[in-house]
């Protein structure tokens, strides 16, 4: 800026000249040359050009996602022989039966079928087996126990809500063949079962076991 445009815009401040006998200087610069243009973008609310930005992203976005699928998911067939047991191992014997269309082919093909299927399964009970040695995982042990729904002993078709009826339904029942012979030959007619072997296990086991179960549950 030249000094001699800047001396002429100086001026004597008095209105805020105080106590001492120095008077404030007061100098206007003008700046408005050497701020830098500052350029943007807008857009007019719902206009045209609005609704297709808003569709360029969405169709953008949607390109983006279909890439990303195409690009980290399989590809698969559906037909009528597939199922989730089935394997490469099926599909190979299943290409042999129909380019020879015997029967040792037809018969290997669906033995290998049958031991697909049987494969999962056979995996968890040789893993329970083997590995952790655990009977009690193949079945749940422990549910939750809900509590029936409240209603009123009945006893002859009327409901007992006093100590009272409630006795005389306890004492009817259960008293009622007190003074009867019992047979208790009819026991003897039973056959023994035979014992079946359980595998041994340890009683850390069982206490390891029982400790996931919760304490309000019933088997």
């Amino acid at each position: 800026m030249d000094p001699h445009t800047l001396s002429t815009c100086i001026r004597r401040a008095v209105e805020h000249q105080g106590q001492s006998d120095h008077i404030p200087l007061s100098a206007t610069i003008p700046l408005w040359h050497a701020v830098p243009r500052v350029k943007g973008r807008t857009l007019e609310p719902f206009s045209d050009e609005e609704k297709e930005f808003v569709a360029d992203i969405v169709l953008d976005i949607a390109d983006a996602f279909s890439d990303a699928w195409k690009k980290h998911s399989t590809e698969y067939t559906i037909g009528p022989n597939l199922r989730e047991y089935w394997s490469e191992e099926c599909t190979r014997v299943l290409e042999e039966y129909r380019c020879e269309m015997s029967t040792e082919n037809h018969k290997a093909f669906r033995s290998a079928v049958k031991a697909t299927k049987r494969e999962p399964p056979d995996k968890r009970i040789e893993e329970v087996a083997m590995t952790n040695k655990h009977p009690w995982d193949l079945m749940e042990w422990v549910k939750e126990c809900k509590n029936p729904p409240c209603e009123a002993i009945q006893f002859q078709g009327r409901p007992c809500h006093n100590l009272g009826d409630l006795w005389n339904a306890l004492h009817s029942t259960c008293n009622m063949a007190s003074d009867r012979p019992v047979d208790v030959s009819i026991l003897e007619e039973l056959p023994d079962e035979p014992e079946h072997p359980w595998p041994k296990f340890s009683q850390l086991e069982l206490r390891q076991a029982l400790e996931a179960c919760s304490a309000r549950s019933a088997p």
